[in-house]
């Protein structure tokens, strides 16, 4: 479990953020997880935080802090081989385990930033999401 204190004005009203990350094949590697707070950038390499979690038990654990209220996207993928990289088949399909808040799905292609938003605006706010 990591947890991660962010730095932000204290006139804006800020809450903690804990997400849950299961699925996970092994502990191998490290669990790569960008949060996103807009859709102009998600998914894509610009997201608001960026996190590398390790991997205990099929599992991964943060805690963001002092996050300002609003709208959140986050995308997940489980880096088996530490390569920092989501490791794709000659098709391009993902060989690595992957996953979205609100465990969203896209049908080709990533999921909206509308499908896997969620909303902080209270004192703390906690998620689950699944790697597949």
């Amino acid at each position: 479990m990591i947890t991660v204190p962010t730095q932000e004005p204290h006139s804006v009203p800020t809450g903690t953020l804990t997400i849950h990350i299961s699925g996970m094949a092994s502990d191998n590697g490290v669990i790569r997880m960008a949060l996103y707070n807009s859709a102009k950038s998600f998914p894509g390499k610009h997201p608001y935080r960026g996190y590398v979690l390790p991997v205990r038990q099929h599992k991964a654990v943060v805690i963001v802090e002092n996050l300002p209220f609003g709208e959140y996207a986050v995308a997940v993928f489980h880096d088996e081989n530490n390569n920092e990289e989501l490791d794709r088949n000659f098709l391009g399909i993902p060989t690595e385990r992957y996953g979205f808040s609100n465990n969203a799905r896209g049908v080709i292609g990533p999921p909206s930033f509308e499908q896997s938003k969620i909303t902080l605006n209270s004192a703390s706010h906690t998620i689950t999401l699944e790697v597949r």
